[in-house]
């Protein structure tokens, strides 16, 4: 537009349209050109009427100078009554400009009222991305507990296709000899030692199986009680009496009295009964096992024994993903699952299981809360 009124007037439209829709930006923009326009239109008033009363002035003073004695009296008339029209011009210019600085001053308020609300937003923002960004943590710390709980399935699953079928192949084959009378009775007495050793290997091995299908069923169902830890281990012990007695062991169990532990009772059940059936594997005749408590750290239950014991590879490999389970001091076979499944169930009720062994010189191993 080339008039400047028509811009002053449009650009005051616009101001209210934007600010009654609350778009305060443009309506900041549209003000202050209404500002500016008004002071143009303001500064050409005031130049026309200079100008007028230049012109104006210039005739009656030369009307003035020929009639100077007849009318000086209204000459000083009309000086005081345009000195009194400046001073009201000056006035509202005054009152004009205070109105534009106080209306000014009302759109920063708004203007930094949004910027406040902007910044809060954006804070908001903030916090939902971080969680944002902490739940998909989450999610890829659950996924790799997926990969390593299939891992572990994969282990177990070949662990029973080798060591279940081998052990019922074996008693298969002697149970069809004697039953097709290619041996005597005598001849199979003889074998009875190996086919009982065979199925105590399955029996074991079944049993671990299950503890740990039950474990992954009800996973989240872990049941946290008082536990006499010293009578949980009496009872492990007392499990495998016989075995004890046939090998002639010395078994101390050195737990106090009065230790009682918050935690599930059947996950320290199954790792203290796994720890010392290994204890009892692998110490020889005489030998002598002890089960103890620490109070180091958060505590910590230990089994150990004064048996074969281990060198630094196979403490390397024990809990390093391969399933392997060598021969006890007089030939007892095993699985290699009951220490997989025992480190896992430590770790479901808020432990680890820690182990140190020297070869020829025994083994220990602790069941470390922390």
């Amino acid at each position: 537009m080339e008039s400047t009124f028509l811009i002053s007037a449009t650009a005051g439209l616009l101001a209210s349209a934007y600010e009654a829709v609350g778009d305060y930006r443009n309506a900041f923009i549209f003000s202050e050109r209404k500002i500016a326009a008004d002071q143009v239109l303001n500064v050409e008033k005031n130049k026309r009427a200079s100008e007028d009363l230049l012109i104006k002035y210039e005739s009656e003073k030369k009307e003035l100078e020929n009639q100077r004695l007849q009318e000086q009296q209204k000459f000083l008339d009309l000086s005081i009554r345009r000195k009194n029209e400046i001073l009201i011009g000056f006035g509202v210019l005054l009152l004009v400009l205070v109105a534009g600085w106080v209306y000014q001053k009302k759109k920063n308020e708004e203007l930094d009222l949004a910027h406040r609300e902007t910044k809060e937003i954006l804070a908001q923002l903030k916090v939902q991305n971080e969680k944002i960004e902490l739940q998909a943590k989450e999610l890829e710390l659950a996924n790799l507990a997926l990969k390593e709980s299939n891992r572990i399935r994969e282990r177990l699953f070949s662990v029973v296709s080798h060591d279940l079928k081998s052990p019922l192949a074996s008693l298969q084959g002697c149970l069809n000899i004697f039953e097709n009378d290619l041996i005597t009775e005598k001849e199979f007495r003889e074998l009875l030692p190996r086919i009982s050793s065979q199925t105590e290997v399955v029996g074991r091995l079944l049993e671990n199986l299950l503890e740990w299908s039950s474990a992954q069923l009800e996973f989240n169902r872990i049941e946290f009680s008082p536990v006499k830890v010293k009578d949980l281990a009496s009872e492990s012990l007392n499990f495998y009496a016989q075995n004890i007695k046939t090998k002639n062991l010395q078994v101390f169990n050195d737990i106090p009295d009065d230790l009682q532990l918050i935690l599930d009772r059947e996950r320290l059940n199954f790792i203290i009964r796994n720890l010392i059936s290994n204890a009892i594997k692998f110490t020889p005749k005489g030998g002598e096992i002890r089960i103890s408590y620490s109070p180091e750290g958060k505590g910590k239950i230990m089994v150990s024994d004064s048996g074969l014991g281990m060198n630094s590879g196979q403490l390397q490999a024990l809990f390093s993903g391969r399933v392997a389970s060598g021969k006890g001091t007089q030939g007892e076979k095993g699985a290699g699952v009951g220490l997989m499944l025992c480190k896992e169930f430590t770790e479901s009720i808020g432990a680890q299981l820690q182990v140190d062994s020297q070869e020829n010189k025994g083994s220990t191993f602790s069941i470390a809360f922390t």
